[in-house]
């Protein structure tokens, strides 16, 4: 754990003088711009709406980055980093209203496209890699992420790579694993889903793109990665994303029940194909 904080730190980037920044095309409640320089290469900066009843959501970000190193799954590299990092950024959106100046979430560029740009290159890496796809799946039940759309997913380099994690991670909720807002909207096929009611699913996607769901996905290899996971790294996780200690209890009580969790759920959603 230890070595994946400090490599991560070389990471994070830092204040300098020769950021130059791009605003890109408004894609949902959030905005965003390029950032880029010549010590710290290629940013996305995302700067998130104040969410309400999610005001963490930039933590959020980071968290799911970092577990998914330890855990070994595809995670954009995110960090939650003070905005005056890259400069006035938020002055690019002057129009824009409820934008959380104070913090915002820089992810290393990834050269690719969303699967919703790119559906045959993820169908056949799917294809190829149902066991990665498995990995992906049980790392996202036990999270808690229940906003994976089509759009929410990359690939680079041929491969998978889960973006936009900010409403994951454990929540309050009693019908959600995650933290989305708008739980009154979902049905439990939405759940099993692991989407927002009226987003095209990446489960649905994948699940429908198997000849055999139930055998292709039934073991995946993280599960065990995870059992691996002492409860003082997942605390320590927790608190080096600047989150409350009890998204520790609640992931290290996942940890302990994901086998069977996982189980349940691949038989809910492999009736989805």
């Amino acid at each position: 754990m230890k070595s994946i904080l400090t490599q991560r730190a070389t990471r994070r980037p830092q204040s300098s003088e020769d950021w130059k920044l791009v605003p890109l095309q408004h894609r949902g409640v959030n905005q965003s711009a390029l950032a880029t320089s010549n010590t710290h290469g290629e940013w996305f900066i995302k700067i998130c709406r104040d969410p309400g009843s999610v005001p963490d959501i930039c933590e959020r970000e980071e968290l799911a980055s970092l577990l998914g190193e330890m855990a070994e799954v595809p995670v954009v590299d995110a960090f939650c980093v003070p905005t005056a990092t890259f400069g006035a950024v938020t002055e690019l959106f002057p129009l824009a209203l409820d934008l959380m100046t104070d913090r915002c979430v820089a992810m290393h560029r990834i050269a690719g496209s969303t699967v919703s740009l790119d559906p045959e290159g993820a169908s056949r890496f799917i294809r190829s890699h149902p066991d990665k796809l498995a990995d992906i799946f049980a790392f996202s039940l036990w999270i808690g992420d229940e906003d994976r759309g089509l759009d929410d997913v990359m690939l680079e380099n041929g491969s998978l790579v889960l973006i936009d994690n900010g409403l994951s991670g454990p929540g309050r909720s009693s019908v959600l694993r995650s933290a989305h807002p708008a739980e009154c909207l979902y049905r439990p096929i939405d759940v099993t889903r692991m989407c927002f009611p009226f987003k095209k699913s990446f489960v649905e996607f994948a699940i429908r793109r198997l000849s055999e769901p139930n055998r292709q996905l039934a073991v995946p290899k993280v599960i065990d990665r995870i059992a691996g996971l002492r409860d003082t790294d997942l605390e320590q996780a927790v608190l080096h994303s600047q989150l409350p200690p009890w998204m520790a209890s609640a992931l290290v009580q996942r940890r302990d029940t994901l086998r069977d969790d996982y189980v349940k759920w691949l038989k809910a959603a492999a009736d989805l194909s």
